[in-house]
């Protein structure tokens, strides 16, 4: 009876600590996520204010923040979101920016939606994102970033 119990209380911890990762590691997902729409806005804002040439080239314009902030998105999320220390720079950031590319892809398909269904623009610009932040989160962790999540010890 004493090996169920200490096998009960060692599989509550596991999923315990499991958990509490899950969650931290998306917090800080969530996070860098913010800090990167706002660099988005930021380039995209001040490229197309300040220089005559964006101002009129504004879709190549926030094709050039995107593509600023994803690759920042990366280098945050790679060392500090799920603290990866491989070197396979070329295919981490390869399935890091595909995954990215679907998000943008399904986030075009759910605003368009909601505006096909009247929702104010402002409003339906929101609703993409708790789907996405969900589909960006778990495709990363279990694709981009795997190798180092299944080598990793929970302690």
């Amino acid at each position: 009876m004493h090996y169920i119990n200490s096998y009960v209380i060692l599989q509550f911890n596991s999923t315990y600590l499991l958990m509490k990762k899950f969650i931290s590691q998306f917090s800080k997902f969530a996070i860098v996520g913010f800090i990167n729409t706002g660099l988005d806005f930021l380039v995209y804002a001040s490229l197309t204010r300040i220089f005559l040439f964006w101002d009129s080239h504004k879709v190549l314009a926030t094709s050039l923040a995107f593509f600023l902030a994803n690759l920042n998105s990366y280098i945050l999320n790679k060392y500090w979101t799920f603290q990866n220390k491989e070197k396979k720079h070329r295919i981490q950031y390869t399935k890091f920016l595909t995954i990215s590319l679907i998000g943008l892809g399904l986030t075009d398909i759910i605003f368009s939606l909601a505006l096909h269904f009247g929702l104010y623009d402002l409003l339906a610009k929101l609703t993409p994102i708790p789907l996405v932040l969900l589909w960006n989160f778990i495709a990363n962790k279990y694709w981009t970033f795997h190798h180092r999540q299944k080598q990793e010890n929970l302690v």
